[in-house]
Order: C-alpha cells, then structure tokens, then sequence
C-alpha cells in the first residue's frame, strides 16, 4: 500500500480483519512487516519474485529503497538483459532511484531472493 491508499493519516491505526493481539497496526507497522518477511527470515525462506507484466509503476518510496538493498543486481544480468537495461537506463526519465524497479518490473524480470 502506497501512502495514499492508506487514505488516512500514516501513524493512525487500522484494525486486522481477524482478531489479533494486537488489535491494530499502522502504516509503519505495515512496512516493517513486509521487511520482515522478505529479508529477516532467509534461513527459512527463499523469494521467488516477478513483477506481472503492465502492473503499475507507482511504487511507495520504501519498496524503492527495499529493492535497491535486496532486489536484483544488474550485474547478475545476462549480457543480452544488460545491454537492454543499459539503454533503458540511458533514455529513461525516470528518477534514478525509480530506473531499476521500472525496468524490472516493465520487463517482468526474475528474480530469486535467498
């Protein structure tokens, strides 16, 4: 969830849809847990993570940051792949924290998260 589809103030809580201890959570709450569930655990866990093609490409700023720490690596890109994103990277407007999830996720790019 973007801030904005929180649709109220970010450290308001809301309430889970089951009940819980405890009963509520916020926005930072809501971060953190998905921090926690891709990155704390990879002992336990590895990720097997796609973006679908034509999703969105409006990301909330800490799932930027979350993929430039823990997503993939350009240079674990093929050469073909590499060459693409080089010129992806060249011509695009996006911000430079926004050019690696809009390339992966415009292309659909796989990766494993271990």
């Amino acid at each position: 969830m973007t801030p904005q589809e929180w649709s109220q103030p970010l450290h308001s809580n809301k309430s889970f849809s089951r009940q819980f201890t405890p009963p509520y959570y916020s926005h930072y709450d809501y971060i953190d847990a998905w921090n926690n569930v891709l990155y704390l655990s990879p002992e336990k866990h590895s990720w097997f993570i796609w973006f679908k093609k034509g999703i969105s490409l409006k990301f909330p700023k800490w799932f930027i940051k979350w993929l430039r720490d823990f997503g993939p690596l350009p240079s674990f890109f093929s050469q073909k792949v590499a060459k693409i994103y080089n010129y992806f990277r060249e011509q695009s407007t996006f911000v430079l924290g926004y050019r690696l999830i809009s390339f992966v996720a415009s292309q659909s790019i796989k990766w494993i998260l271990a």
